[in-house]
Parts: C-alpha cells; structure tokens; sequence
C-alpha cells in the first residue's frame, strides 16, 4: 500500500514522461499486491460458512469506492487542480494504512477463528 500512496506522490510531483511511468509503476505495484492480499485478511478472518458472503462484500465495498470516489477526487481537481488532489489521496490512503496497522495490531495478539 505504501508503494501506491509513493506512486501518488510522485504523480502529484510529475512534470515529465518518465515520472508519469515511474507514478505509474509505483500505482500498479501497490495495486497488484495488495488486493490479494487483502481478500485474503477478509477470508482468513471470516468464519468458514460466511466466508462467500465477506468476499462479496469486499467485492461489493471496493466498487463502491470506485463509485464515490471518482465524483469526488474530480470535485477535487476542479477546486484546487490534479498535484493537491493526487497529494490528498496519498495522504488519505497512508492515514489509512497507518490506522489499519494500529487497529490490527490489538488484534494480532487473538486467536484466529
């Protein structure tokens, strides 16, 4: 996730081709790992029968993200343009990182289902 919220970044901060590759890169990386890997936290940590139901509200709550979020960053590029909109969602999303490490850290401790 830290790779997507430095690929943000660096989109934030491109004025060239090759930073647009390298934001590109980051973006791709950060996406293509940690999807997997969360869909696999949301099905490790359901119970064996509603193990189908958290995966389609995994499914479900990452479309719906897609969904609210595009009006929402293009609100934001209109008002204060695409570096302070891509720089906000880097921070957003490391904030985020930062709560589900302090959050998933109380219950590292519990044992698994």
């Amino acid at each position: 996730m830290l790779s997507y919220a430095a690929g943000l970044v660096v989109l934030a901060l491109a004025h060239v081709p090759w930073l647009f590759v390298a934001a590109g890169l980051l973006c791709g990386a950060g996406h293509g790992y940690t999807f997997p890997v969360l869909l696999s936290l949301v099905v490790t940590r359901a119970r064996p029968d509603e193990r189908g139901a958290a995966t389609a509200f995994f499914t479900a709550l990452d479309w719906l993200g897609l969904l609210v979020a595009g009006p929402m960053i293009g609100y934001i590029i209109e008002r204060a343009g695409y570096s302070k909109a891509f720089m906000s969602l880097a921070l957003l999303l490391t904030v985020g990182i930062l709560g589900f490490s302090v959050l998933d850290r109380n219950r590292a401790g519990s044992s698994p289902r």
